[in-house]
């Protein structure tokens, strides 16, 4: 297997229009790399960048130590499974799932044992006599999942490859996605603009707006502690609550008025922002009644009026409107009603803080 390195990318459909913007991006040998983000911000470009689809307008992409902005997609070692699934039209799936086999002229009794444990692997073995007609979008990728594992690539690309499958049987195939990765060591780039599957199977996260890489690290790191206001905002579910705020007092003594409380900042990079606005960030599952446990000596109380309310199996995400500042809670008790009053603890060691004109981040919980 081999490491994927961008440096520098940058392509332009026309001047002046960049779909991506000097993509850095160094992905380790043998590990899960989700590139995330909304619609149209360059994942999926560089997706097809990497598999040689398209022409990089500037920089280099490397797979291992080779440079491969000129080597034919299918001279790359690569795997590919994307949205628009095409398999063998009017002949059996086990056709088209042998076909990389076929390709590399491996023997018809070899190709047929390895097309059948692969589809045990996968748990389609009732699929493979059917024509692609005749299965379900779901049923086609997985069918073509298979054929791009099947030929044990180099490196597997992955565009939205469970945007077809059943929700019913989505958590099953992503498991099996993850299981087959690890078994076989291959590295794997996996675009999706689901952020919650991204956190569920990467070893190394890469977030893009705009055609720019704002932040790549662990899940866990960029989930903590996001360097921008928009990292914040996409990675996480539910979305984080961002609150205006304001910080007052001077050093060492920093407070800062937000949702109608005034809350002890311990937080000596927010004296930069003292006198001003600030932007505070609170993640849902952060916000909970009094008495809970663990509160810091700071948290202060505030009170609200329940908006709506969201069922999510054995919990309940809540809209609170404190003071006239709307937070969405997470894990609010089942017998939350629209309409009722509460009273939610904000906890400064808890918050985030952004500055409000740049969206840099200046502080995070510890």
């Amino acid at each position: 297997m081999v490491a994927v390195a961008f440096a520098g990318v940058t392509k332009e459909h026309e001047p002046g229009r960049a779909a991506l913007r000097h993509l850095t991006l160094d992905i380790d040998d043998g590990t899960i790399c989700c590139l995330i983000g909304p619609s149209g911000c360059g994942k999926s470009t560089a997706l097809r960048i990497l598999a040689g689809l398209d022409e990089p307008t500037d920089g280099e992409v490397r797979l291992g130590r080779r440079r491969v902005n000129d080597v034919p997609t299918r001279d790359r070692g690569l795997g590919m499974v994307t949205q628009d699934v095409s398999l063998l039209p009017r002949r059996p799936t086990e056709d088209s799932i042998a076909l990389p086999l076929e390709l590399r002229r491996v023997d018809v009794d070899e190709r047929r044992r390895r097309v059948h444990d692969q589809a045990l692997e996968l748990d389609i073995v009732d699929l493979l006599r059917r024509r692609p007609e005749t299965l379900s979008g779901g049923e086609a990728q997985v069918a073509q999942i298979a054929r791009a594992v099947i030929a044990r690539p180099a490196v597997l690309l992955l565009d939205e490859p469970l945007a077809r499958v059943d929700p019913a049987r989505r958590a099953a195939v992503r498991g099996d996605l993850v299981r087959l990765q690890r078994l076989y060591g291959v590295t794997t780039v996996w675009v999706t603009a689901d952020q919650a599957e991204a956190l569920a199977v990467a070893d190394r996260l890469a977030v893009l707006l705009d055609g720019r890489l704002q932040q790549a690290g662990p899940p866990l790191e960029v989930y903590r502690q996001p360097r921008t206001v928009d990292v914040a905002r996409f990675v996480g579910e539910p979305e984080v609550n961002l609150l205006p705020g304001r910080v007052v007092g001077v050093p060492g003594d920093l407070w800062v008025e937000v949702a109608g409380a005034r809350c002890r900042l311990r937080a000596p990079a927010a004296a930069r922002l003292a006198g001003g606005p600030a932007t505070v960030g609170l993640r849902p599952h952060e916000l909970h009644e009094p008495g809970r446990p663990g509160d810091g000596a700071d948290a202060v109380v505030a009170a609200g009026t329940v908006l709506g309310v969201e069922t999510h199996g054995p919990h309940v995400v809540a809209t609170v409107d404190l003071g006239g500042t709307v937070v969405r809670w997470d894990r609010a008790p089942l017998a939350v009603r629209t309409g009722d009053h509460v009273a939610l603890v904000l906890d400064p060691a808890r918050f985030h803080l952004f500055d409000p004109h740049t969206g840099v981040a200046l502080h995070h919980p510890e």
